[in-house]
């Protein structure tokens, strides 16, 4: 966030900040990853705007818990609240800083792309064809999660991003990203292009394992094992802290 913008004070539940800087947080990764995968531009920028969003809610949620703790009781019970937020505002300057390398022009070396192809939750984009079963509809009264196990993450129309799109109608040309397995993705691909008419994940041909792996292949599923392992604990401390169980 640039240093002379002023945060002024809101009223706001701490409940619904924390909420909003985990959510956004946790998007920022995937659409970090996204812009880098693509080397996408706008979707870097929409990164960067989100990664200041997230500030103004810390600072927000600040002012909030210097407001309520009005004693030793109080500053202990809250500082659960900030360590979870503060931590999550540091997993948005780490999607930012992945989103900068696409802004800076530095490039994806060409084992970090063959990594994102080795993820177990991939991310991928697809236009919508005019004829496509998706059009018309809004990804939240499709539930493509639980049919195919994709979830749409943003839609681009133009040259404007939608971020967080469940509202939003779809539309002949929208190129969508999505996230999923290798799979999911596949079905996807197929209904957004209108081949497939049905919610129906096709069964793919297993992946064959090279038998000599050269040290850049090793390197790329080292890197892919990584991003996985990141998301995942990513996920697991989010959900720890929320539902108490250490």
């Amino acid at each position: 966030m640039e240093g002379g913008e002023r945060v002024e004070f809101k009223p706001i539940p701490a409940k619904d900040l924390l909420i909003e800087i985990i959510s956004t947080s946790e998007l920022m990764i995937d659409l970090a990853y996204a812009s880098a995968l693509f080397n996408d531009e706008d979707l870097a920028h929409n990164v960067v705007e989100l990664g200041e969003k997230v500030d103004r809610l810390c600072y927000q949620l600040a002012m909030i818990i210097a407001i309520a703790a009005r004693d030793k009781e109080d500053a202990e019970a809250m500082l659960g609240l900030w360590v979870l937020a503060s931590n999550s505002d540091k997993i948005s300057d780490a999607a930012t800083d992945v989103a900068y390398t696409v802004l800076r022009g530095l490039g994806i070396p060409r084992i970090a792309s063959e990594a994102f192809e080795e993820v177990e939750e991939r991310i991928g984009r697809y236009y919508l064809s005019s004829n496509s079963i998706l059009v018309g509809y809004c990804p939240k009264e499709l539930a493509l999660e639980g049919k195919i196990g994709v979830d749409i993450i943003a839609i681009k129309r133009g040259s404007t991003w939608m971020l967080n799109p469940s509202d939003v109608k779809m539309a002949p040309n929208d190129l969508v990203l999505v996230r999923g397995d290798r799979e999911s993705l596949s079905a996807f691909k197929s209904i957004a292009s209108g081949e497939l008419k049905e919610f129906k994940v096709p069964q793919l041909p297993p992946v064959k394992e090279e038998e000599v792996k050269t040290p850049e292949r090793k390197l790329g599923s080292m890197l892919a094992d990584l991003i996985d392992l990141a998301k995942l604990s990513v996920n697991l401390a989010h959900s720890s802290f929320l539902y108490f169980n250490p």
